[in-house]
Order: structure tokens, then C-alpha cells, then sequence
């Protein structure tokens, strides 16, 4: 059980992006990586990028990454897709809110994304329903997770928005 564990967790990636306007790029994607060598790659993106804020995906991992990071005085944001969406009589939580964000800014032609056939499939992969309350929820992830799509979302998401953001899936 634990090597098949493992195996899954291997395909997940930890992606860091940047969102600069915009425009969305995939700076570095990673496999099986430690933390601290996460941390330093994302620090390593900051200061090559001049980012202004770095919002890492806290649930799991990625909590040791933001702890590391606010540690070294790094101007961080965890961000959480379970937690409440900051209209909450719309969206059943923050992840359907991020992503239903990217949708307007899709249908608006205000979002570039770059040609990574990847990020596209786990794109156009996401489906959502109301729930009971007739609020926006998404489908529950598939494995592998959609680490890129989730980088691109958290990247654009309203925690501690700016225009340098680097946003990172683990």
C-alpha cells in the first residue's frame, strides 16, 4: 500500500507560476521534491522574477513551505481551496471561486495563459454543479491532481492579489 502511495504522489507535480497582469507563465514544475529544497526553489523564482507576493497551496505540504518562507521574511500567502469563498452566498468555497474567476477572465479575453497542452486537459477537465444551497461547487479532484491548473488558479485568486504574484501548487 505505501509503494502505491507513494507512486501516486509521484505523479502529482509542484508547480510555480507567475502571474504577471494578465499573463500567466510555468516557471519550474518539480516531482518528488523535499521541502526545504521546495522552499529554496521557490525562493529562487522570487528573486529571479522580482515577484511581490508568493501564495502557496497551504493544505498538506505546502504548510511547511509557507511556515519555511514566512521564517526567512519572505512576503507569503497560503492559500486555502477549502476554506469559505469570499462570497459565499455564490460559491460554496474558495477553490469554486478562484476557478470560476478564471472562467470570466477566459471569457473575457482578459487571461494568457502559455501552450502547455497539460495545463489546457486539466482545465477543461474541471466540471461543477450547484450544491444543496444552489451555490457554484467543483467536482472533487482526480489523481493526479490538476497541480497546474491549481498553480494558474491560485496565482489569479484574490488572497493578497497583485499583478507579480507567484503562485505554487505542492
Amino acid at each position: 500500500r505505501r509503494q502505491r502511495q507513494m507512486c501516486i504522489r509521484d505523479r502529482d507535480e509542484t508547480v510555480i507560476g507567475q502571474r504577471q497582469g494578465p499573463c500567466f507563465t510555468i516557471l519550474r514544475t518539480m516531482h518528488g521534491q523535499r521541502t526545504m529544497e521546495t522552499t529554496g526553489r521557490v525562493r529562487e523564482a522570487r528573486g529571479s522574477t522580482g515577484a511581490s507576493r508568493i501564495k502557496v497551496d497551504v493544505v498538506g505540504v505546502g504548510a511547511g513551505v509557507v511556515d519555511r518562507l514566512q521564517e526567512v521574511g519572505e512576503p507569503v500567502v497560503g492559500v486555502n481551496f477549502g476554506a469559505g469563498a469570499n462570497d459565499s452566498e455564490r460559491f460554496a468555497n474558495a477553490r469554486a471561486e478562484a476557478y470560476w474567476g478564471l472562467r470570466t477572465r477566459f471569457e473575457e479575453g482578459l487571461i494568457d495563459i502559455p501552450e502547455d497542452d497539460l495545463l489546457v486537459e486539466q482545465l477543461a477537465n474541471l466540471k461543477w454543479a450547484p450544491d444543496s444551497a444552489g451555490r457554484v461547487l467543483l467536482a472533487k479532484k482526480q489523481s493526479p491532481s490538476p497541480d497546474r491548473a491549481d498553480c494558474l488558479a491560485i496565482a489569479f485568486s484574490a488572497s493578497g492579489r497583485e499583478p507579480g504574484d507567484l503562485g505554487v501548487t505542492i
